[in-house]
């Protein structure tokens, strides 16, 4: 008697295939329906779903997920272009508009006989900013990314994912972000750029400043800096100066430790203080003002 599978928005690597009694496939739009009578196919690679391939032996009915393959690589890495701004980057050579093969930076490889998958994304100084989305782990043969030195702000929860190497130095990534990826096989995270730009302040002598510098995580250590050296008792990522004067100016920054990120530390933006002082021994009305060669008086 013919049984009758059928794989629900299946993808079927090779869909031709025999017993020694029946044999052939029909298509019907979004699933494919597989005719045996339940003897050994003569194929040893008839479907596969993920990692799973169905070899020569009796035809499971296990469904076999549509996306799988590059047709999911390349729907996750839209979602990935279209979530770091692809539009801004330096080199979006042939991204989207080309075949996937062709995409900038985008390495494809066959891992098992006619199983092939993107392995690699390499897009380092590229303008990449933005947090990088979770579609990236449904890029399951995914080995080696490079999206070092761009302006990423973060990153998805890698935990139960590795690779050979996940390199996201060189970014505005903080600890909230690696906390819980710091264990993650391949993960590169060093050197992130400056929690905060840049400030030049001028203070009049004895009035209060106050410097603060915001960033997540729920472990860090706080650390402030004058010109360098640490500060005593300047722990919190707050630090008032209450009535300033001259000794006070200086170079000032925040750096962030984090025991769950090892190696990495955060800096904030350098606060260069001055101490401003007013301008005195002004006249309060100008007896002569000058205009060329003759002099206008007051009347």
């Amino acid at each position: 008697m013919l049984s009758t599978f059928q794989f629900t928005n299946a993808q079927i690597v090779q869909s031709a295939y025999s017993t020694s009694n029946a044999s052939g496939t029909t298509n019907n739009d979004s699933f494919q329906l597989i005719y045996s009578i339940g003897e050994t196919a003569t194929s040893s690679n008839v479907a596969r779903k993920d990692d799973l391939k169905l070899t020569t032996g009796f035809i499971s009915g296990q469904l076999i997920d549509l996306k799988t393959g590059l047709t999911r690589d390349s729907l996750a890495l839209v979602t990935l272009y279209d979530s770091l701004g692809g539009d801004q980057w330096t080199d979006q050579n042939s991204w989207i508009v080309a075949e996937l093969a062709n995409w900038t930076g985008v390495s494809i490889s066959t891992i098992n006989e006619d199983y092939i998958r993107v392995t690699a994304v390499d897009l380092p100084s590229n303008n990449l900013a933005g947090k990088v989305p979770f579609a990236i782990q449904h890029i399951e043969e995914l080995a080696n990314v490079d999206f070092s030195n761009n302006l990423i702000n973060g990153i998805p929860d890698l935990s139960n994912t590795d690779f050979d190497s996940f390199d996201v130095s060189e970014n505005m990534l903080t600890f909230g972000d690696l906390e819980g990826n710091a264990s993650v096989q391949g993960i590169i995270y060093d050197n992130q750029k400056a929690l905060s730009s840049d400030i030049d302040t001028m203070i009049l002598a004895g009035d209060s400043y106050t410097m603060s510098i915001m960033t997540d995580g729920l472990s860090n250590e706080y650390q402030w800096t004058k010109n360098g050296n640490s500060i005593n008792n300047a722990n919190e990522n707050v630090l008032n100066i209450e009535q300033f004067d001259e000794s006070d100016a200086g170079l000032y920054q925040l750096l962030v430790t984090n025991a769950a990120v090892p190696g990495l530390t955060l800096v904030s933006g350098t606060f260069d203080v001055a101490l401003k002082t007013p301008v005195s021994g002004l006249p309060n009305k100008l007896k002569d003002i000058s205009i060329g060669p003759n002099p206008v008086k007051d009347v």
